[in-house]
């Protein structure tokens, strides 16, 4: 490849982006990736609960203009990949986004439970793990599609930890109309079907490469996504620590905005500009309650619950407009992409 060539290792939202951005800029890009789809991870719980087809929940990658290598990196360094087939792929970057994993949000954790939850008859039993977004979603979603089922959710830290007061009060409303149980604890509620929505890790690449990696997982990066000590490697997305930014949470609103930083980053560095630190801010926590009801929980730019919340319909057409574009960021507008500026900024 030529001198200003790029290696984006994982499609989600991060990298697909990234890669997109970086090629819309002029960079020889190869992106690797175990499958040839965007997986449109936030819409796996409609999947789940038979509201979305499955096939509308993945995004073909062919439209890109990269090379497209499908398979798993086994090994990276400065520059280079080596894939589990034993080749090797070398480029003057090299840019992490695999993102987390842990089955939890995955194809193949979608497909198993939408099966499974298919085969159950009326009155079969389902307890969610989980009270987070993504237990939260899941619930609200098999409740609309599957008012046969009886619900649970279990979370020993309660019913949305990270929301607001106004949001976890409306949160407790949805459930008790809903019929949806909550427990603090498994163990005296037998269930036919057991939904996981906890435990997300990252993938254990990084680690394996012997590069610093936090108690999570993550990469350990500058402001600026670069790796300290490889002047060719970087990292985003759920996949990254960056210095100074704890409050980057793992999900796509921060996901979109890193990938599109890094790929910016890697332009200058090809072309010897100077690099400029990542600056994301965040609106609100968003939530679909089902198909006619969401909940946004809106925030400072830090991510710190305000207190102020909308619900109800307009909320749920809010999230619906998320989901969009979240998945034609990367596919469609990469070049165009902006985002909401930190709390430093």
């Amino acid at each position: 490849m030529g001198m200003n060539s790029l290696i984006v290792v994982g499609a989600g939202y991060a990298g697909a982006l990234a890669a997109h951005r970086a090629a819309s800029r002029g960079l020889e890009v190869t992106l690797v990736n175990e499958g040839d789809a965007l997986v449109d991870r936030i819409r796996l719980h409609e999947v789940i609960a038979g509201t979305r087809a499955p096939e509308r929940a993945r995004r073909s990658l062919a439209s890109m203009p990269v090379r497209l290598i499908v398979g798993r990196a086994d090994h990276v360094g400065d520059g280079v990949v080596r894939l589990s087939s034993g080749e090797t792929v070398a480029a003057d970057h090299l840019l992490l986004a695999t993102g987390s994993t842990g089955g939890v949000g995955s194809w193949s954790w979608a497909q198993t439970h939408r099966r499974a939850v298919e085969a159950l008859g009326a009155g079969a039993s389902v307890r969610v793990l989980g009270a987070g977004l993504t237990g939260i979603e899941t619930v609200t979603e098999l409740a609309g599609s599957r008012s046969d089922l009886r619900l649970g959710l279990v979370d020993p830290r309660g019913v949305g930890a990270d929301l607001s007061d106004p949001a976890r009060d409306y949160l407790d409303a949805v459930l008790d109309r809903l019929r949806v149980e909550f427990c603090t604890a498994l163990a005296d509620r037998p269930a036919d079907h057991i939904i996981d929505c906890t435990g997300f890790t990252t993938d254990t690449l990084a680690r394996d490469s012997g590069l610093s990696v936090d108690d999570r997982g993550r990469i350990l990066v500058g402001d600026d996504l670069r790796v300290p000590g490889h002047d060719r490697l970087w990292a985003c997305g759920d996949a990254a620590a960056v210095e100074g930014q704890p409050f980057l949470r793992w999900a796509c609103a921060s996901a979109g905005p890193m990938g599109a930083h890094a790929a910016d980053n890697i332009v200058r560095a090809s072309h010897g500009r100077p690099t400029e630190p990542v600056n994301i801010g965040f609106v609100a926590k968003a939530l679909s309650l089902g198909r006619r009801d969401g909940l946004l929980d809106w925030a400072g730019r830090d991510d710190t619950p305000k207190g102020h919340v909308w619900s109800g319909r307009k909320a749920a057409y809010a999230k619906e407009l998320v989901c969009r574009f979240a998945v034609a960021a990367p596919l469609r507008w990469p070049r165009s992409y902006r985002w909401m500026k930190g709390p430093h900024d």
